[in-house]
């Protein structure tokens, strides 16, 4: 997998290009995190698992994956594969856009709005070439016009667009809307009317994840979420629903590479 130079304006939030000339599905593993991810899709041949939609992207298309939603690319063939990434969390956006990031539209044909697109390129190319200052700076306004411009477009149908899974829409919104509860196979399976094997292997089969793992990241996620607001760790813990601190504790530094502490807001950050 090739990069082009990262421009980094913090640890969540950079742009990058990516081309594989002989991708490997590996490469590609189901993950989720809690910043936004923008996939601008130049070429390649396979389809976006966002959740329980799944997406056969055409060149140009832009999708918009929100926090803590597990996404990856699931390969068709070993074509050469070639995107643009961009990371970037909510305190670097005017509070005006965020509704909009929000509810609004996960995908964005943008074959019509070629000049939007080729931005990406534009931004990349000066990137070998800008000093540093110059190019987080270019970055930065790049994204907020990019944020406006989406919000203004007429993006597509969805329901034309994208295959929903009903199974996985009905448990990921009954895991969401009980995020704060303990939860496990069976009491899911129970609340969703469906046998525990069907609800286990519909995971792994589409989103390449084990139902538990989701919830637990999901739920380290949300809990994340409330450490960086302010809330002490033992708090957080119990409103995710975890019985014990040490458990809590585990999965936040397996699932984060991190501890609950250390994400604690800084009395000198802005």
């Amino acid at each position: 997998m090739g990069r082009g130079k990262i421009i980094k304006l913090n640890h969540e939030t950079t742009f990058y290009y990516e081309l594989a000339i002989e991708p490997a599905q590996q490469t590609f593993y189901s993950h989720c995190h809690n910043a936004y991810e923008i996939i601008l899709f130049i070429d390649g041949d396979g389809d976006y698992f966002i959740e329980n939609n799944i997406y056969s992207p055409q060149k140009n298309d832009l999708f918009i994956v929100k926090p803590a939603q597990y996404h990856f690319l699931r390969l068709n063939s070993c074509k050469k594969y070639e995107r643009f990434i961009i990371n970037f969390s909510e305190n670097l956006i005017p509070e005006h856009l965020i509704p909009f990031l929000r509810t609004g539209k996960q995908l964005f044909h943008l074959n019509e709005n070629r000049a939007l697109a080729d931005r990406f390129f534009t931004l990349d190319e000066c990137a070998k070439t800008f000093d540093d200052e110059d190019i987080k700076l270019f970055f930065r306004s790049f994204l907020h016009e990019l944020i406006v411009r989406l919000k203004n477009l007429n993006a597509p149908n969805e329901k034309n667009t994208a295959i929903s899974l009903p199974l996985l829409d009905n448990a990921i919104h009954y895991i969401n809307e009980h995020i704060s509860a303990p939860l496990s196979l069976r009491s899911i399976a129970q609340a969703l009317f469906v046998s525990e094997s069907t609800l286990a292997h519909a995971f792994p089969r589409y989103l390449n994840v084990s139902i538990m793992k989701y919830v637990r990241s999901k739920k380290i996620l949300y809990g994340q979420s409330l450490i960086q607001s302010g809330i002490k760790p033992t708090k957080a813990c119990q409103m995710c629903g975890f019985a014990t601190y040490i458990a809590f504790y585990k999965a936040y530094k397996t699932i984060l590479n991190t501890t609950p502490e250390h994400d604690l807001p800084r009395k000198n950050s802005p």
